[in-house]
């Protein structure tokens, strides 16, 4: 299959994983990401041993499709 063909691994991320990612991405490049969007920078939070001794990393973040309620809960932020 493709994905045997071009991953080397694939990792699995928590609730507070997605949270922290999605304040990292607001709080540092000011994206306003859903949480099915920000998983891919939760497993680099998650994962960060692992990843440091990887040469190339790609990652994709997508996802603005959330109102700034959910996204405040979401993410554990204050208004």
């Amino acid at each position: 299959s493709v994905c045997k063909q071009y991953l080397d691994d694939i990792w699995l991320v928590d609730e507070s994983d997605i949270k922290k990612a999605m304040r990292l991405l607001f709080t540092k490049y000011r994206m306003v990401v859903e949480g099915s969007g920000a998983i891919s920078i939760a497993s680099l939070i998650s994962a960060r041993e692992a990843i440091s001794a990887a040469r190339h990393v790609g990652v994709l973040i997508s996802g603005s499709n959330i109102d700034l309620n959910t996204f405040v809960i979401n993410s554990n932020m204050s208004m």
